[in-house]
């Protein structure tokens, strides 16, 4: 019976059936559902649960949800129609729990639940950066191709890369988190890659990639040198330099011009280049399982124009064959019995330039002065063409058996080429009895920036920018049964690793080293072999520590001062003391000093200086009150006259130089009167002085 009926009377009742049938209103009120957990609400996590009740008036046939429209779970009623469902599953973003009633009349009420699952609002994991590219690595080229994933246990955001601190750039991540990035301007030496990886709920995940670019090659073999734009000039910094057939070489020298590249055994040209500087090339050095020869020095020169820095070609280095002239090749047989016809020619990479000079030589050298035999090119001449000459004596330095021909070349520009041919130097075996080893000497000189040196010209000859620091080194050798067939120098910073620099011919007694490593403060070790073809013959080693450089800063009288007394005293002010103890030759030259007559030191007239002042107390009439020095003109008494002329014109001309207590090393500051320098002249072909002079003009003589 239907409950609807219970709350009737049974006299209502049976009187309604005491007049037949009794039609029964029929039920069309939907059940009720009340949800108590809040709608439209937003969880971390996938699921959410719903409470409420379900009522009808009359009985409750079912009660389900569904989610998102999936599967029909149903709902289990408790008292009061009271009921609990955990709805699991749900996915990122708006979901929606549809909740249905029927009752016993088949009345049907529905009530849609709808909850945004945001799965970051739990999330508390960063994303994970994987490289499938192997970390740590070491390339030669500037840019390398970076790959990997990223992943998110919830969901990944975005992620940037980054080099070397330098600024953020998007990374493009594959929507199954893989990526792929070519890492491009690698700096040489260590880089690091950062990735950064954010996920929705905002957390971060930083991981790096360390990248090394080796630009100096990856062969098993360190070859050294150094770029310097004189013999005994200033460092090159910053010189380009590249390899032919390597492309992924691309280095530059550092500050004291100094360069190293990793090659594998074999045969290589190099190329140096640097902005306001001419271009340098040298072709065919030779590297062995042990390295090159000697360390490379190359030249550098200032461009007279840079647009045209290119080096020149060497077109032929060739030889007479009968009624022919045939190629030097590597391997080539040189022989020492006889002379060795060669010709050389040379052209200006550029037609706006010419050729200017050629130097052939034998033997690999390293900061060597001597240029071996020169040429020179009238400037009319677009090619260099030294003619036929020959090989012979003293220009085998000594060589025997595998070494090179050492062709050097320049151009209007500065531009500068070194070939080196591969060459076997073939003679009579030197079997002279070697006697004792030869006893060496070494002098140490330091030139001041302001007195500007330039050697007698030769391939290595530029005027120089900066200090000029170079080693005299002398030996002898007595031996009654003659001379060796030559003498190496060897050399080194340690006194225990040491070095070949050069070999010279048996009949020689000097080297200078003029090599960019040397340093002042730095002691260099110099050791000489005589060898002849089957033995050799060690001296013992010698040293010199280079000394610092100083400059005369001021002099007195004053330049161009007038109403100078005609019994003046000469002060000068040097910069810093230097060395052990200083020497100086004043001098005073007649005026014009082109004309240079010698009133008070005849030095500059005759050669050799008739006196000296020192600042150990050995010539007591010279003062030095800190840096500034003090000395009455003629304090000797050997002027021309005891007294300059009234109403006259001179030059004070000062020569000054430090050294060390043992005399192994000089520094020179400057040195008019030709005093401390071995060269022997200025101007014109020999090194340029210069350095500070005074010319004054004397009152009338009162004082």
């Amino acid at each position: 019976m239907n409950g609807k009926l219970f709350g009737l009377s049974l006299t209502a009742v049976l009187l309604l059936a005491s007049c037949g049938t009794v039609s029964v209103p029929k039920d069309t009120t939907p059940p009720e559902i009340k949800v108590v957990t809040e709608n439209n609400q937003t969880l971390g996590t996938d699921s959410v649960t719903l409470q409420g009740t379900i009522k009808d008036n009359g009985s409750i046939k079912s009660a389900s949800y569904s989610l998102n429209g999936g599967a029909v779970q149903v709902i289990t009623l408790g008292t009061g129609g009271a009921f609990t469902v955990k709805v699991t599953g749900l996915k990122s973003g708006v979901n929606t729990v549809l909740l249905k009633v029927v009752d016993g009349s088949n009345n049907e009420k529905t009530f849609e639940f709808k909850v945004n699952y945001n799965p970051s609002l739990n999330d508390k994991t960063p994303p994970t950066i994987t490289f499938s590219t192997p970390n740590n690595q070491t390339t030669t080229k500037t840019k390398l191709l970076l790959e990997g994933t990223i992943t998110d246990d919830v969901k990944f955001k975005a992620a940037t890369i980054s080099l070397n601190a330098g600024p953020a750039q998007p990374l493009n991540v594959a929507a199954n988190g893989t990526f792929s990035t070519e890492v491009t301007g690698l700096q040489v030496g260590s880089n690091t890659v950062l990735i950064l990886a954010t996920d929705e709920a905002g957390n971060k995940k930083e991981s790096t990639f360390k990248i090394n670019y080796d630009a100096n090659g990856t062969g098993t073999v360190k070859v050294e040198g150094n770029v310097v734009s004189s013999n005994a000039g200033a460092a090159v910094s910053d010189s380009h330099i590249t390899v032919d057939g390597l492309p992924d070489i691309a280095i530059e020298t550092d500050s004291n011009g100094q360069f190293s590249l990793d090659l594998n055994p074999g045969v290589y040209n190099l190329n140096f280049s640097r902005e306001g500087h001419a271009a340098s090339r040298i072709e065919g050095v030779i590297v062995t399982e042990s390295g090159t020869a000697v360390p490379l020095k190359v030249i550098q020169k200032i461009a007279i124009h840079a647009l045209v820095a290119k080096p020149p070609v060497v077109t032929a280095v060739q030889t007479p064959v009968g009624d022919s002239m045939v190629d030097v090749t590597p391997g080539t047989v040189i022989p020492t019995d006889r002379p060795f016809a060669l010709q050389v020619k040379v052209k200006a990479a550029d037609e706006s330039l010419s050729a200017t000079s050629a130097y052939v030589t034998i033997g690999n050298h390293n900061s060597d002065m001597d240029p071996g035999l020169r040429f020179f090119n009238d400037p009319k001449n677009t090619e260099l063409d030294t003619g036929i000459f020959a090989l012979g004596g003293p220009i085998f330095n000594g060589a025997q058996g595998l070494t090179v021909l050492n062709v050097v070349a320049y151009d209007f520009n500065g531009n500068r080429i070194q070939k080196l041919i591969p060459v076997n130097v073939v003679s009579a075996p030197s079997t002279t009895p070697l006697g004792e080893g030869p006893t060496a000497s070494a002098l140490a000189y330091t030139v001041s920036t302001d007195l500007n040196l330039s050697t007698p010209v030769g391939p290595m000859a530029a005027p120089a920018a900066n200090t000029n620091l170079f080693v005299q080194v002398r030996w002898n050798y007595n031996n009654l049964s003659g001379e060796p067939l030559g003498f190496r120098i060897w050399k080194s910073y340690d006194n225990k690793v040491f070095r070949p620099l050069t070999q010279v011919a048996g009949n020689q007694r000097t080297i200078w080293d003029s090599d960019p490593t040397l340093e002042a403060g730095k002691t260099t070790y110099y050791q000489v072999e005589a060898y002849n073809s089957t033995t050799n013959s060690y001296g013992k080693t010698t040293s010199t520590t280079p000394l610092d450089a100083f400059n005369v800063v001021s002099l007195g009288p004053d330049n161009h001062s007038t109403n100078v007394s005609v019994n003046p005293t000469l002060t000068w002010t040097v910069d810093k003391l230097v060395g052990d103890v200083r020497y100086f030759y004043p001098a005073i030259w007649d005026y014009p000093s082109q004309n240079s007559t010698c009133y008070w030191g005849m030095a500059f007239c005759k050669g050799s200086p008739d006196y000296m002042y020192s600042d150990d107390g050995k010539t007591p009439g010279l003062k030095r009150a800190g840096n500034i020095y003090s000395l009455p003109f003629n304090e000797n008494g050997k002027a021309v006259a005891p007294k300059l002329q009234s109403y006259h014109s001179y030059t004070f001309a000062l020569s000054a130089a430090a050294f060390n207590k043992d005399f192994t090393a000089i520094s020179v500051a400057q040195d008019w009167s030709f005093i401390f320098l071995p060269f022997g002249q200025c101007n014109f072909g020999g090194p340029v002085c210069d350095g500070k002079l005074s010319t004054f003009s004397t009152g009338d003589g009162s004082n």
